[in-house]
């Protein structure tokens, strides 16, 4: 009741006036700890870092959610959402009040319709992205230690001027799919555009999970002197797409996950790339798993993932490689509060030519305390 109570009086100062949804509640999660990393890059003397940190195995955010009964099994939702770092207090994207989601859903016997900013379902953002979180135990990640995304290719986490639909469940199957317009204010060739389409089979302790993405390229870009709509047909700026499939089996002492990828013309493969000029084609396969020890839980991860550089008609057979091994434990004071710790070493290495490497070696140490509201 108190919850409401806020969510209403918070909501009432954006929009005075207004009539509310018969429930609206306020939510959100803070995950503050310390980390020590070290990195060293290519011959340069390694760097060691201890910081304060702003979620390390979450991030942190407070929402407002509410919905509304229509009636004959339909319903009107609502999600705001806001980034910020517990360290600092700065919000988490300027210029953006709810940059992790901002989305107005449908539902009904027919599934549920969203539309706004909204996570990509390839990932576990928000209220459609079903995918990474399924296929890891570690989701997205931990601080530096960036799970089965640091030896796979990854498109942006979340979308602005995005729909998408899940299904209702059939049988085990439950159906996504999303389009995303690009970050203008409307569908045009100028920017990048996703389409993915996903499933995931429940069959008990079995998961399976499936998902194509593809990312349409701008065909349109300004030119050296900022004039806009130049048109390029270079081999360069091949459209992108990601074919996954993962999934996790729970044999009750512990779950294992296991995730693959094959990507074509990928535009950042294991923080590599710097745009279309320097995608990759390549494979990825991470494996992990959770059991309980004692209270907690325990975690680990391993994978390892090639690419290579897209352009045949490059003068350099460029290359890369990526390797993370990660483990981690949860210790839970209550159903809302978690105390954390892991560690985690990832190196990628990438070919600039034939016989130079440039090696770039990450540790990473950290424990925090995460706390669901």
């Amino acid at each position: 009741m108190q919850k409401k109570l806020i969510a209403v009086a918070v909501l009432g100062a954006c929009v005075a006036g207004s009539a509310f949804a018969a429930n609206v509640d306020v939510y959100g999660r803070i995950d503050t700890g310390l980390s020590y990393v070290h990195e060293k890059i290519g011959d340069q003397a390694g760097t060691d870092k201890l910081s304060m940190d702003s979620g390390l195995s979450s991030g942190n955010r407070w929402g407002l959610k509410g919905s509304e009964d229509l009636g004959n099994g339909y319903q009107v939702g609502f999600v705001l959402e806001s980034g910020f770092s517990s360290d600092t207090g700065a919000i988490g994207e300027e210029g953006k009040l709810f940059n992790r989601e901002a989305t107005l859903r449908v539902s009904g016997p027919f599934g549920s319709i969203y539309a706004g900013r909204m996570g990509r379902i390839g990932s576990d953002a928000g209220s459609v992205g079903f995918y990474a979180g399924s296929v890891s135990p570690f989701g997205s990640g931990w601080g530096k230690m960036d799970g089965h995304f640091a030896v796979t290719a990854n498109y942006d986490a979340r979308y602005s001027n995005a729909l998408a639909y899940v299904s209702p469940k059939v049988g085990p199957v439950t159906v996504y799919a999303q389009y995303t317009m690009g970050n203008a204010t409307e569908n045009e060739s100028g920017d990048d555009r996703l389409f993915s389409l996903g499933a995931q089979a429940d069959f008990g302790a079995l998961q399976v999970l499936g998902l194509v993405e593809y990312l349409n390229k701008q065909s349109t870009v300004a030119d050296t002197n900022g004039a806009p709509n130049v048109t390029h047909n270079d081999s360069q700026y091949d459209d992108s797409y990601t074919i996954n499939l993962g999934g996790s089996y729970d044999f009750g002492v512990a779950k294992v996950f296991l995730a693959g990828q094959y990507f074509n013309a990928a535009p950042n493969f294991a923080g590599q790339g710097g745009g279309w000029k320097d995608s990759f084609d390549g494979f990825g396969v991470n494996v992990g798993a959770s059991a309980p020890i004692g209270a907690g839980e325990f975690l680990v991860s391993a994978g390892y993932g090639k690419g290579d550089y897209h352009v045949s008609t490059k003068d350099t057979n460029r290359s890369a490689d990526s390797y993370i091994f990660q483990v981690g434990y949860t210790y839970p004071f209550s159903k809302r509060t978690n105390l954390y710790a892991g560690a985690g070493y990832h190196q990628t290495s990438m070919e600039e030519e034939v016989g130079k490497d440039s090696k770039t070696k990450t540790t990473q140490v950290m424990f925090g305390l995460l706390h669901k509201f």
